[in-house]
């Protein structure tokens, strides 16, 4: 059967420190919503989605902020009926803008062809392991009940730090170590390479060029998400993380970045300047 005509299923995690939906999750809910053939929405935020976009998610779960996006996932699993009937159910969160072009091509990407987990990237940051921000459980390990039993043992945990110690740095590891094939679009180096570095150089501010372009050269194992994103999204990644352009942690020149989305892509930029200008860490002293 075309991979094209199999269905999937979404697990949205949703979080605003207003309590809004925002409209680049909004931008990003149409786009899911061309592909996947059932949407569930679990916030720790919002009440519902705005009038006039309820079409967009097939089920909208509320629920106390507690566990983090993970523990939303395991809500929206085990409200999704018939999970043997998707060929995969793909697991998400609101921390990336975008899709910045079709999302089908990530989902037919060669390298994830035959992987029952995947990730949109991997990363040696900490450890290595798949990030969380999109990754994927497919229909064999969901017939064998083994998604259920990783669902079954996550607990709604106190930090962020916790979440990520204990469920992301781990699964693929476990995953692979019980015999699943584990994968992701997006393997490669995560130092930028003398060309992505030179690009990401912005001249309007030279200091601040200077420090990522000596973080650059120093650097082990970042964040590719954030250290390697124009690899990143070349390498077949449709999205950008919000931190990147919200708060910066490795001082990338975001002049190139937008740039870029602007030449080369049909996202808007203005949701992405409303959005990090309203959430930014500053904008609640």
């Amino acid at each position: 059967m075309d991979r094209q005509l199999l269905r999937r299923a979404l697990i949205l995690s949703h979080f605003d420190p207003e309590g809004i939906v925002d409209p680049h999750f909004l931008f990003s809910l149409a786009a899911y919503r061309e592909i996947f053939s059932h949407i569930t929405v679990v916030s720790t935020a919002a009440q519902r989605l705005p009038p006039g976009f309820e079409r967009l998610a097939d089920t909208f779960i509320n629920r106390e902020n507690t566990g983090y996006d993970f523990y939303s996932w395991k809500i929206g699993y085990n409200a999704l009926g018939e999970k043997d009937s998707f060929f995969e159910i793909v697991f998400a969160n609101d921390s990336i803008y975008g899709p910045l072009f079709d999302l089908r091509h990530s989902l037919l990407h060669p390298a994830i062809k035959d992987a029952d987990f995947w990730a949109m990237t991997s990363s040696h940051q900490i450890r290595w392991h798949l990030q969380s921000y999109f990754f994927s459980m497919r229909f064999p390990m969901i017939a064998a009940g083994a998604a259920q039993s990783f669902w079954d043992r996550i607990e709604p945990l106190p930090s962020k730090a916790d979440v990520i110690n204990r469920y992301e740095l781990q699964m693929a590891e476990k995953f692979q170590a019980a015999g699943w094939r584990v994968s992701a679009v997006f393997s490669g180096t995560t130092r930028p390479s003398p060309r992505d570095s030179r690009m990401m150089i912005d001249l309007r501010k030279p200091l601040r060029s200077a420090l990522f372009y000596w973080r650059a050269l120093r650097a082990r194992a970042q964040n590719p998400m954030h250290q390697s994103w124009l690899k990143v999204i070349e390498g077949g990644v449709p999205f950008i993380k919000v931190e990147l352009l919200r708060t910066n942690p490795l001082y990338i020149p975001e002049e190139p970045i937008r740039s870029y989305i602007a030449r080369k892509t049909r996202y808007p930029l203005a949701l992405i300047d409303a959005h990090a200008a309203r959430t930014h860490p500053g904008a609640f002293h």
